[in-house]
């Protein structure tokens, strides 16, 4: 593997991580919201469906977010999840400013 496919594949596996975590920090913004789109859902594909439609995320983003445990709704979770998201953000572009992406 080439060191631009390399660092294509870190960029291709940050941005999908950092694709879940804004779902997730989304989702943390209204909690009170996802939990209630959730309880009255009948089923995990219809709470999964709300969420998409309620936050605009896609299917994983909200399948993600049905498997979000309580603990990630503290303060201390969310700070560490903001902190994360601002390190993959500044990771990918300093990936990406490596790479000639008009190749």
């Amino acid at each position: 593997m080439s060191a631009d496919e390399a660092t294509s594949e870190q960029i291709r596996r940050a941005e999908e991580r950092l694709h879940f975590l804004d779902a997730i920090a989304t989702a943390l913004t209204d909690p009170h919201r996802v939990l209630d789109l959730i309880l009255t859902a009948p089923d995990t594909d219809a709470a999964t469906t709300a969420l998409e439609k309620e936050f605009g995320f896609d299917a994983e983003q909200a399948s993600a977010v049905t498997s979000t445990q309580f603990r990630m709704a503290t303060t201390g979770f969310r700070t560490a999840l903001d902190a994360e998201r601002q390190e993959i953000q500044a990771a990918l572009d300093n990936l990406r400013s490596g790479l000639d992406l008009n190749e």
